[in-house]
């Protein structure tokens, strides 16, 4: 569970909110949307390798956000895989930016 800091918005996101990508993508409303976030630990499992009070950055499934929610929230379940550890010369807004892109770009 990580308490967001920063989400950020990328062209996904935006169309995803239009309804245009409904076809692919088909949410129920009412719906959270977001990807990408970054923040703190606020409670971790036991096999996920974080500890609480760690600041991390990480994307959201589309799954995750069908079932629970989004990035756009105070709080967000993300999976440990989706997650890292941010570095610690990026601000949150910065690390919030990355995820979506870096896989975008790999």
């Amino acid at each position: 569970l990580v308490q967001v800091h920063a989400a950020s918005l990328n062209p996904t996101d935006a169309r995803i909110r239009s309804g245009s990508l409904q076809h692919l993508f088909p949410l129920s409303l009412p719906v959270i949307l977001g990807f990408d976030c970054s923040g703190v630990v606020a409670k971790a499992g036991l096999a996920s390798g974080f500890q609480v009070g760690q600041h991390v950055y990480g994307r959201q499934t589309l799954e995750r956000i069908r079932d629970s929610n989004g990035t756009y929230s105070e709080y967000v379940v993300l999976d440990g895989q989706d997650t890292c550890v941010k570095p610690s010369n990026l601000s949150f807004e910065e690390a919030a930016a990355v995820p979506f892109s870096a896989l975008t770009a790999f």
